[in-house]
């Protein structure tokens, strides 16, 4: 076992999910939301965010490529959490458009940083690059070794800090198409950046595939919210 890598990359699993709890909560007391129910929602997070993150990788590899590997995908962190949020409120009977534009704030936050850790121990690696900002690693359990490559997982952690910086502008805004916007603008990061990605094939990936639904469902919201404006405008006149 190679415990340098193990600890980096859980290191910066752990901080992304403990950032993005902290960011949320901060949301949850501004709500008068009371401290039991944080502590409650914070543990389904805890349980639910690593769990569906590391079976989503599970199912991935073991429908594409036909083998057990072991990781944690960031999509399976968001359906973990947007599951725990829904057994949340159903629960203790909050409304969930009160909590779900400051999760979905969150979520790039949380990636930006989980992919400093990919980068670090090499997992999530880019394609053979050898122009300005290339990287090699000398020492990796992911990576090639010795070959010049695009540094992917800088560049999407710096690509979603900025995603967030955004989204945390927009929001203030109170604009009310938020949660489709952003899945619009994180499916459609995921979806180009993915190409930069060395276990990209020339084929329409697993990661790719679930970032188009998300751009498809986001689209959706966008209209149906835009639909429901118009009609409000109508009956009002």
């Amino acid at each position: 076992m190679d415990f340098t890598y193990f600890n980096f990359y859980a290191l910066f699993l752990i901080l992304a999910i403990l950032v993005g709890i902290i960011v949320f909560d901060i949301f949850l007391r501004k709500c008068h939301i009371s401290k039991f129910h944080i502590i409650i929602l914070n543990l389904l997070f805890l349980i639910l965010i690593p769990l569906f993150s590391l079976l989503l990788t599970i199912l991935e590899n073991y429908l594409i490529r036909h083998k057990l590997v072991f990781g944690f995908s960031s999509y399976g962190g968001l359906i973990g959490m947007i599951l725990a949020l829904y057994i949340f409120c159903m629960v203790f009977k909050y409304n969930k458009s009160l909590f779900f534009k400051h999760v979905f704030l969150c979520l790039p936050l949380m990636y930006s940083i989980g992919k400093i850790g990919c980068f670090l121990v090499g997992c999530c690696y880019g394609i053979q690059y050898n122009g300005f900002g290339s990287i090699k690693y000398l020492t990796s359990r992911g990576a090639p070794l010795n070959v010049n490559l695009f540094p992917i997982q800088l560049v999407e952690s710096i690509i979603f800090l900025v995603i967030f910086l955004f989204l945390l502008k927009m929001l203030k805004k109170d604009n009310k198409l938020f949660i489709g916007l952003t899945l619009i603008i994180c499916g459609a990061a995921k979806f180009a950046l993915e190409f930069l990605r060395a276990s990209w094939n020339y084929r329409i990936s697993f990661t790719q595939c679930i970032s188009l639904i998300l751009i498809i469902i986001g689209i959706y919201m966008i209209i149906r919210r835009s639909n429901e404006k118009s009609y409000s405008y109508k009956n009002r006149k």
